[in-house]
């Protein structure tokens, strides 16, 4: 009925269940929370036998209680799942610095509130810091990386890049590229992608491209017939 793993953001937490009833790891392990994004957070227990119940709560004003609006992220009731998730928005009016996240089980069909006390299950607390928007957007390469390519190929034809931001979303549109790349001499080149979201945080991405040496012999087409006679 405990809490054997939390996942959100940089937390990637595995703990032991049945030691404690209460584990505060929020002067141990944190995670930052852009203002307006979204995320997914993960809860995971060693065993499926019993119901429980799964809660959490982020104190978005940091004022000591997860009573206010929003507090209360998301839950699950009465259920034998082992693996447990939820998606929550950073709200606009969530005041800046570093406050709690509790995390909260108890067997199903109990009281599974923030601050009561439980015969059956377990109570964990994180530290997460509420920001402005510092996340970089995420570039993914298309196609192959390194790239080959042979000496004096005509034109290279990029495979092109996406580019997605926690906030802004699909931002492919404002990736910008530079490369050095010289078709006609062998070697290894970069071809380099650039993207910022509108809060301006910058992402930057490299796809090796290696120029390998001409190894094709000429072809040479004859015009006319085979042989040729002179008087």
């Amino acid at each position: 009925l405990g809490i054997s793993m939390v996942k959100l953001g940089s937390i990637n937490n595995s703990s032991a269940i049945g030691k404690a009833s209460y584990t505060d790891y929020s002067n141990t392990v944190s995670t930052y929370l852009d203002i307006e994004a979204t995320y997914t957070l993960t809860v995971q227990r060693n065993s499926t036998y019993n119901t429980m119940n799964r809660g959490v709560w982020i104190d978005w004003n940091i004022d000591g209680d997860f009573e206010d609006t929003l507090e209360y992220i998301g839950s699950e009731q009465n259920a034998q799942t082992l693996v447990w998730s939820t998606s929550f928005k950073v709200p606009g009016f969530a005041t800046e610095g570093g406050t709690r996240m509790r995390i909260g089980t108890s067997l199903g069909g109990m009281t599974n509130t923030p601050c009561n006390t439980r015969l059956f299950g377990e109570i964990e607390d994180y530290r997460v810091f509420v920001r402005p928007d510092g996340t970089p957007p995420e570039i993914t390469i298309q196609g192959n990386n390194p790239e080959m390519v042979e000496q004096c190929t005509p034109v290279y034809a990029d495979s092109g890049a996406t580019a997605t931001d926690n906030i802004d979303g699909n931002v492919s549109w404002k990736i910008k590229t530079s490369t050095n790349l010289d078709l006609n001499k062998a070697g290894t080149y970069w071809y380099r992608y650039m993207v910022s979201d509108s809060a301006g945080n910058y992402a930057e991405a490299i796809r090796d491209i290696i120029v390998t040496k001409d190894t094709v012999a000429p072809e040479v087409q004859l015009t006319g017939g085979d042989k040729m006679y002179w008087e």
